[in-house]
């Protein structure tokens, strides 16, 4: 039977029906390589609480909503569109509860 695919390649690990792993991923790499309090780390925690908030998982979300908006704050402005955003998902999580 003849094989498929390039043999030297390994293959991929399988992430699909797990997002949840790959948006943590994305945020353990972003931690390393930019920093805890990056713009783009923001984006990858605000990301990951959206994830959470759509599963249910509340509880855990609204710490990750706190740190993206406290980060965005610093780095962005309070007005800046990415922070407004972010406000505006911790205030629907919270009326959610």
């Amino acid at each position: 039977m003849p094989r498929t695919g390039n043999p030297r390649k390994s293959p991929r690990p399988r992430t699909s029906g797990h997002p949840e792993l790959l948006f943590r991923r994305a945020l353990e790499v972003r931690e390393k390589v930019l920093g805890q309090e990056h713009p783009d780390t923001a984006t990858s925690l605000n990301n990951l609480a959206g994830l959470l908030q759509a599963q249910g998982k509340l509880t855990e979300a609204e710490p990750l909503f706190r740190r993206t908006l406290e980060i965005q704050e610093k780095a962005l402005g309070p007005e800046h569109p990415n922070t407004t955003n972010t406000r505006n998902n911790l205030e629907f999580l919270l009326n959610a509860k």
